[in-house]
């Protein structure tokens, strides 16, 4: 449960940070994640050199717990 205001509010935080845009129809608003934005290529690149950095931490932690 979350009030109209909170998703209202955390759209917006989405659309100003670039990861999402709106179409609007008559008095519909449809939001949509845009596949060109430069912020979810900046998000996707971050996240490609952070998956196996995670992934080796897993690894070692594994290791160690082993010992």
């Amino acid at each position: 449960n979350i009030s109209r205001s909170a998703v209202s509010h955390h759209l917006k935080v989405l659309m100003d940070a670039g990861i999402i845009n709106v179409r609007r129809d008559g008095t519909r608003n449809y939001y949509y994640l845009d596949p060109e934005s430069s912020s979810l290529r900046q998000l996707a690149k971050f996240w490609e050199q952070v998956e196996p950095m995670m992934k080796a931490c897993g690894q070692k932690s594994q290791e160690e717990l082993r010992r």
